[in-house]
């Protein structure tokens, strides 16, 4: 199969033909339509709003009447319609839901800037060549609008070569007579080796890049190929264009959120927007689940219809597609355990019997973790609360050692650290001369017995104990923190769980989103943001040293 993105030999052949009598009428008829492009059809003086009730009403009017523009739309389109001939704005990146019209702006954004003469090579990027296909042919299908023919005949006629045929308009390729190139590019074929025409594009779209099921090593194939192939490609003055839903924790969208993406820095971010903010629903033991509280962001999807979505695809589905809850998608390794509503807690006042350990698990350049625990005796329960087993753990409080950043640690030494651990516990009243030391990574005990991190720390007179890491440690971690948790969300009770109070944000913020290990489906993906994970794991693995009857030596 030849290389869609060059002209087949056809085109190259005919292209040699020196201009003969026979196709003196078509050379006529691109010059008039291409001097009609040249004429300032770029309605700079209207608004964006007007050019698309009167080009694509249909769209974006209601049946009944009126107008249907959420704020997420709006803002996309002052933004397209302040593209300026060559300005290099800030990327646009929309994480909207489903259904709220992502692709269709994303088209139509081809076609306003074509009809402007604003863009002259757009390249539209899709996961898949079949999916960018496809977005192609929706524009083709807008090209083909009656009034925007009528009043832009040389936007929406096809360039034709000199004898007649189309030139370069195919599935996955649009020319128009007016100059307007349009590329439908996959990463699928992308990375099998496609090049770009010497042409540099002067937009780029991203839509549907990422996948429900990418590994992580097919993020990073994305995300290379983007980086070091396409992005670099476009010309000085390169609008882009992204837009998708969150499709898992560890997608290139969710990297460009929160972070972690080294890439369009210094973009636009619109969202991500949910269906409905402050959702709140029941699930009845019989019939359909009622939503009770919250605020849809886009009148087409209003309570009914979300109501009718999750009775169609289910509440994990609708949860994932249309409210970006990463503890519902696919690929999360607590996805079918993680619920908030069950295992966050307000905090409530431990009982005095009830012993405290604190965790730890080092990091410099990564964050570290701290984690300060409470362990249920099984006779106390606190007033108000349930009646919680033997041994079940709640996290009661948290330090986490990052800079803002997901995944960038503070860079404090060990001492620092120990000096604030002291700190944190002699200022917070329900620490305060309880905490016993707990499980820490065996790691900080490497180097010489007199200059690890763990000497360094206990001359702070912070003290741990090397948690197990043989062979299958990490599973077995990962497979008992799965029993605390299932553990928790039976009522009663019957075996010890695992809570979190609301006031450990940062915990609650990492464990929903944590992927699962491509290589290994029984443990969590290791270059994800798993330290206060694996914090927890420690504690969750260790067997408490005996109390002895005299206060714990060197705490303080």
């Amino acid at each position: 199969m030849r290389n869609i993105l060059t002209p087949s030999p056809l085109e190259e052949f005919t292209a040699t033909f020196q201009e003969t009598s026979s196709c003196v009428f078509l050379d006529t008829l691109d010059q008039e339509l291409n001097s009609q492009s040249d004429q300032a059809i770029r309605t700079d003086g209207d608004d964006w709003q007007s050019w698309l009730l009167q080009n694509f009403a249909l769209h974006y009017t209601y049946a009944g009447g009126g107008t249907c523009f959420s704020y997420f739309h709006e803002d996309l389109w002052e933004w397209i319609w302040s593209i300026r001939p060559g300005s290099r704005p800030n990327p646009f990146v929309a994480v909207w839901s489903r259904e709220t019209g992502k692709s269709t702006n994303a088209e139509l954004a081809c076609v306003a800037l074509g009809h402007r003469r604003i863009k002259r090579y757009i390249l539209y990027i899709s996961g898949t060549q079949a999916q960018a296909n496809d977005h192609v042919g929706n524009i083709e299908s807008a090209l083909e609008a009656t009034h925007l023919s009528v009043v832009d005949a040389a936007l929406c006629k096809r360039r034709l070569g000199k004898y007649g045929q189309s030139k370069g308009w195919s599935q996955s390729r649009l020319r128009t007579r007016s100059g307007l190139t349009i590329d439908a590019v996959g990463l699928d074929a992308f990375g099998r080796g496609a090049k770009l025409e010497n042409q540099r594009p002067d937009f780029i779209i991203l839509d549907d890049i990422d996948k429900d099921h990418d590994s992580e090593l097919i993020v990073q194939k994305k995300i290379t190929t983007l980086t070091k192939k396409i992005l670099p490609s476009g010309s000085p003055d390169l609008a882009i264009l992204a837009v998708q839903n969150l499709v898992h924790a560890n997608s290139i969208f969710a990297r460009l959120l929160d972070g972690r993406a080294e890439f369009l820095t210094g973009a636009v971010m619109s969202g991500p927007i949910p269906a409905i903010k402050e959702l709140t629903y029941v699930k009845p033991t019989e019939g359909r689940i009622k939503i009770t509280g919250g605020t849809p962001t886009w009148k087409n999807l209003d309570v009914k219809r979300c109501e009718d979505l999750i009775y169609d695809i289910g509440l994990t589905a609708f949860l994932a597609e249309y409210q970006h809850d990463k503890s519902a998608q696919q690929g999360a390794f607590f996805a079918d355990l993680w619920a908030e509503s069950v295992l966050v807690l307000e905090p409530f006042v431990v009982p005095r019997s009830w012993p405290i350990y604190r965790s730890f698990d080092y990091g410099y350049a990564k964050p570290f973790s701290v984690g300060w625990w409470a362990r249920a005796d099984g006779d106390v329960s606190p007033t108000g609360h349930r009646q919680y087993p033997k041994g079940t753990l709640f996290r009661i409080h948290e330090w986490y050692g990052w800079n803002g950043k997901p995944n960038q640690g503070a860079r404090l030494n060990a001492e620092d650290i120990a000096d604030k651990i002291v700190d944190i516990e002699n200022r917070t009243p329900v620490l305060q001369r309880r905490v016993r030391p707990g499980p820490a990574d065996s790691s900080i005990w490497d180097g010489p017995p007199n200059n690890n991190i763990a000497t360094q720390m206990s001359s702070h007179k912070v003290f741990w104990y090397p948690v197990d890491k043989g062979p299958g440690s990490r599973v077995n971690g990962a497979r008992l923190f799965r029993e605390l948790m299932t553990a928790s969300n039976k009522t009663p009770m019957t075996q010890a769980g695992v809570f979190f109070f609301r006031t450990c944000d940062q915990i609650i913020r990492c464990l929903p989103q944590l992927p699962r290990d491509p290589a290994d489906p029984d443990d969590v993906f290791t270059d994800a943001e798993d330290h206060n994970y694996d914090e927890a794991r420690y504690m969750m693995q260790w067997k408490p040293v005996p109390v002895r009857s005299t206060p714990t030596v060197g705490m303080y």
